[in-house]
């Protein structure tokens, strides 16, 4: 898998990033679960 080819410091950023967009979406919504659109995920990737 080609996220597993990379280093640490990026996935980490990757993932940082996932949480915060997923808890902005906490101010929109009441659900417990974070709704992240699928662009915005892989706009984050490809970042």
């Amino acid at each position: 898998m080609f996220l597993n080819s990379q280093d640490g410091d990026k996935i980490e950023y990757y993932q940082k990033m996932l949480r915060n967009i997923g808890s902005l979406s906490r101010l929109f919504s009441e659900s417990n679960e974070p709704y992240i659109q699928y662009r915005i995920a892989e706009n984050l990737f490809c970042k």
